[in-house]
């Protein structure tokens, strides 16, 4: 009904807001948090929003009340990123379309693959920038560290939640288990590709 959708809606919003406090509201969560309220309010009232539109409303928002964050690395580089996915998932449509056709699994590696490239693409001139060099094999540590940073984050976010409501140590231990093992992998790449 529709009832329980808009309870479904504003109870994300609120789980997302949430989150967002207890990490601290780094500037990547804040455009997390504004595009997620930005599609699901328009939903209540039967509309879509286009993610692109999204994406720029979260950002003039943000600089609207931050004008300053144009300058921090960790807004550009989560602007950049969700645009460069954006614009790869868009154009590689026909294609994942076409692949699926054969197999399901082969056009779910061609997304991987072509989302990682388009995400590296859009922030390397950033990164380049901030840390001032660049390094190619990036690109392939990242086809490595996204798809374990999937599988870990998820449970680390919902196990971290648990575990500040129901106060209990051993889900919030989990979460930390989980990020730590991302942040291990992340290291270990570093090392190797970096």
């Amino acid at each position: 009904s529709h009832r329980s959708f808009l309870v479904s809606i504003l109870l994300t919003i609120a789980l997302v807001g949430i989150f967002v406090l207890l990490c601290h509201s780094p500037r990547s969560a804040i455009r997390a948090a504004l595009m997620s309220a930005i599609v699901l309010v328009p939903a209540i009232f039967g509309r879509k929003i286009d993610l692109f539109d999204a994406l720029f409303m979260s950002g003039f928002f943000s600089l609207l009340f931050d004008p300053l964050s144009i300058g921090d690395m960790g807004f550009l580089l989560s602007y950049a990123a969700t645009f460069g996915l954006l614009c790869t998932h868009a154009l590689g449509q026909p294609f994942y379309k076409m692949i699926q056709v054969r197999t399901r699994l082969g056009a779910l590696l061609f997304l991987w693959l072509i989302s990682s490239l388009g995400a590296f693409l859009a922030t390397f001139t950033i990164t380049s920038f901030f840390f001032g060099s660049f390094v190619p094999a990036s690109m392939f540590a990242n086809w490595l560290l996204v798809p374990v940073a999937a599988a870990l984050q998820i449970p680390a976010i919902i196990f971290g939640l648990l575990g500040a409501f129901l106060n209990g140590a051993w889900l919030l231990s989990f979460s930390a288990w989980c990020a730590s093992l991302i942040e291990l992998f992340a290291q270990l790449l570093s090392e190797n590709f970096g």
